[in-house]
């Protein structure tokens, strides 16, 4: 069973928890300013809906949501859970604000249907990948949980590569380093008010997991996407789409985006 670790520094008012193995990676939030029975219990409601996200969304896990739905291989309507349907009418939102470059079918959008609580797929042996939008679908969530209980400064690392944050660092931003996964020096620095880092790229020990949906052709590039944005979801996507997008549709697709 995994060890989740939790502590408060009254001094402070800070609380920080983390979770070393969820949704394929680890979660890490620290809240400022909070009331410590207020974070042990929202820390709870955090962990709880992301072990519910990790069972609806791992398409590594034969009894998902995602996979059963994977499995369904024919062109029928299924059912599925409202929030599922909610999911993938926003991957279709992005699909098209990204000019069909953001694409979980990584083929070809227009052939998943979505209605009324149901989904069917046009073509029996689509799939559905919801890689370089599950951890910023949480984000926003649990930015939005966080709000709602006046939380005003807090701090999340989703996996080292997408990093929200809420308000200021006190008075000044938040300062974050980007390491090169290739030989760990700083390549770049980020100051970030009330906004979110997401990170995209390939790393020595895995490379070509981006696929331009249009060509077909998976990005090796020695690179690293990085995006900054408000919404952490806008970021998490753009910073995937960055990768296979040409310098002429980047400026294209970004203007869409607030």
């Amino acid at each position: 069973m995994t060890e989740l670790v939790s502590e408060y520094v009254e001094q402070q008012r800070a609380f920080y928890a983390l979770h070393p193995d969820i949704m394929g990676t680890r979660f890490e939030i620290i809240m400022y300013d909070a009331d410590r029975a207020l974070a042990e219990a929202l820390w709870q409601r955090i962990v709880a809906r992301l072990e519910a996200w990790h069972a609806m969304f791992n398409r590594f896990d034969r009894e998902s949501e995602l996979s059963r739905l994977n499995d369904c291989n024919d062109t029928q309507w299924h059912a599925v859970s409202e929030e599922l349907a909610d999911v993938l009418a926003l991957c279709r939102d992005y699909w098209l604000k990204t000019e069909y470059l953001f694409d979980i079918t990584r083929r070809d959008m227009s052939l998943v249907e979505i209605g009324d609580g149901q989904v069917r797929k046009l073509s029996a042996d689509v799939t559905l990948d919801l890689g370089g939008f599950a951890k910023g679908y949480a984000l926003l969530r649990v930015r939005e949980m966080l709000t709602e209980e006046g939380i005003g400064r807090a701090i999340v690392d989703f996996g080292h590569s997408t990093i929200m944050t809420i308000g200021r660092n006190g008075d000044e931003d938040w300062v974050i380093g980007l390491p090169s996964p290739y030989d760990g020096r700083e390549v770049a620095r980020f100051a970030l008010n009330d906004q979110t880092l997401s990170t995209s790229g390939n790393t020595p020990a895995y490379a070509g997991h981006i696929v331009n949906p249009q060509s077909g052709e998976r990005n090796n590039d020695r690179a690293l996407s990085c995006i900054v944005a408000a919404n952490p979801l806008d970021a998490e996507v753009l910073s995937t789409v960055q990768m296979i997008a040409s310098e002429e549709q980047m400026g294209s697709v970004v203007a869409n985006f607030d």
